[in-house]
This record gives C-alpha cells, structure tokens and sequence, in this order.
C-alpha cells in the first residue's frame, strides 16, 4: 500500500468533486472488487458522513485494541498508507456484520458533503469512536472521509 502522495483536505472542492463523481456512476455498477453496487455506494457514504456527525449509530465494539487503533489511525490519517480492501466489522458475538448504510440518495449525499465540508469542530457533537481507529477529532474524521472516500471511487475505477 504505497504512502498518498499529497495530502488532500476535504472542503467544498472536495465535496463538489466528489458529489460529480458518484453522480455519474450508474446504479448497478459493477466495481473493480467487493460486492458493493452504486447505489449501496451512495447509502454507504452517507452513513459514514452521518455517524460522523452524531447522527447514525452503529453498534459495533472496538474491532482492535487501543494500542492497535493509535497504529492504524497513525498509518492511515497522518501517513496516507492506502485502505485495504474487504474490510470487516464484527458484531459483539463476533458474527461479521454488514456494511453500514443508511436510505437516502444523490441529493441527500450533496446536502451532507457540503455539511462536512463547511463544519468546524465546534458544530459537530461528539460521535461514537471509529471501530477501528478510536476517538477521533472532527479533523481526523474528515481525513478519514477523504481517504474512505477516495478508497470506495477507486473501487469503481473513478478518479477525482
């Protein structure tokens, strides 16, 4: 997994681009890997922009130990190292439980991308820590959104 060459900042640009791209990306896409459609796509992000925001729960414990989270967060926010694929979330029981998703469509994931584009850290209540990375500050989160985000359009084949 090679290191992200620069450092991208989700802003409004972001957002824009990004909102373009899911746009033209047909509903029953076939993607590169996983077996995710565009439209799950759509309902994927959302729910991440969202839990990120307070707004989604989703009950899943922490999926590594502290120590191992400080790692991943260190490896993936601060250093750019690409998101693996398949990743897994497993329930308190240790079933895997599906990717999170919530209803909603083109013009719903516009309205939140712009949402976290223009919010402070002031503005965001405090959500549940990430299952993997732990509690995150409101930069942090929106580091993760563009690396996660960025992880999904690729694999669709779509760069922004």
């Amino acid at each position: 997994m090679p290191p992200v060459t620069s450092k991208r900042v989700f802003d409004e640009r972001f957002a824009t681009e990004v909102l373009a791209a899911v746009r033209g990306l047909a509903v029953d896409a076939v993607p590169r890997w996983g077996s995710m459609t565009g439209r799950e796509l759509t309902g994927h992000l959302l729910a991440s922009l969202r839990y990120s925001m307070g707004e989604v729960p989703f009950d899943v414990p922490p999926q590594v130990p502290p120590w191992r989270g400080h790692i991943l967060r260190w490896l993936f926010l601060d250093l750019g190292l690409s998101m693996p694929r398949h990743v897994r979330f497993r329930s308190h029981d240790g079933d895997v439980v599906p990717l999170a998703t919530v209803d909603g469509g083109i013009d719903d994931l516009g309205k939140v991308l712009l949402r976290v584009a223009h919010a402070g850290p002031d503005e965001i209540p405090r959500p549940a820590p990430h299952p993997y990375f732990g509690v995150l500050t409101w930069l942090q989160w929106k580091a993760f959104h563009v690396r996660h985000i960025d992880h999904h359009l690729s694999q669709f084949g779509i760069k922004h």
